[in-house]
């Protein structure tokens, strides 16, 4: 995971199988980075 602290974008690579996107916002949100809006998927 790469968070930057000054554009507040964090870029989380996953694996499905392990964990989900719901997992990983809550995670997220609970360490003080709630989301500014839906999370975008990038190839």
């Amino acid at each position: 995971m790469e968070i930057n602290e000054f554009s507040h974008i964090a870029i989380v690579k996953f694996d499905d199988e392990k964990t989900s996107i719901e997992k990983i916002v809550d995670a997220l949100e609970k360490a003080g980075f709630p989301l500014g809006g839906p999370p975008k998927f990038l190839n």
